[in-house]
C-alpha cells in the first residue's frame, strides 16, 4: 500500500506541477493580456515640410534614425505605425492612448532636432474626424 502511494505521489506530483505551469503560461497569461488592451485611437501626426528625402540618401537615413529615436522615446506609450515620404514632405503617424502624453514625450526630440525644423504636429483626440490640435514647430 505504501509503495502504491509513493508511486502515485511520484507521478501525480510532477504531472500536477507541469499542468499548473502550462495553465499559468498559456491560459492565465492570455487572459491577463487581453484585459490590458486599451484603445489606441488617439494619434500624433508629424508633417516634416520641405524634405526632399527620396532624392538624397543621407536624408533618408536621417529620417530612419529620427523615427527610431521617436519610437525609443515613446517606450510603450505609443507606436510609430506609418511613415510616408514624397518630394515635398515626410509624414509620420504615431498612435497611442493619449495624444497629449505622446506629444509630451516627443517634444524634446522635436525641439532639438534639425530634421523637425518647421514641422507641423497634429494631435488627434480620437478616431479620424475627432477634435484636433495643430502645433507648428519653429526651431
Amino acid at each position: 500500500m505504501a509503495i502504491l502511494l509513493l508511486l502515485l505521489i511520484g507521478f501525480a506530483l510532477p504531472a500536477g506541477i507541469v499542468a499548473y505551469i502550462v495553465y499559468i503560461a498559456f491560459i492565465k497569461k492570455r487572459k491577463a493580456f487581453t484585459a490590458l488592451e486599451e484603445p489606441d485611437d488617439q494619434a500624433v501626426t508629424l508633417f516634416v515640410h520641405g524634405a526632399t528625402i527620396e532624392s538624397k540618401h543621407k536624408n533618408r537615413l536621417e529620417l530612419e534614425n529620427f523615427v527610431d529615436r521617436l519610437q525609443w522615446a515613446l517606450g510603450n506609450r505609443g507606436e510609430v505605425r506609418d511613415v510616408n515620404v514624397n518630394a515635398e514632405m515626410a509624414t509620420i503617424a504615431i498612435f497611442g492612448e493619449s495624444a497629449d502624453e505622446i506629444y509630451a514625450h516627443l517634444r524634446k526630440i522635436l525641439r532639438h532636432n534639425s530634421f523637425s525644423e518647421n514641422a507641423s504636429v497634429v494631435l488627434r483626440y480620437g478616431p479620424p474626424g475627432s477634435q484636433e490640435r495643430r502645433i507648428h514647430m519653429a526651431n
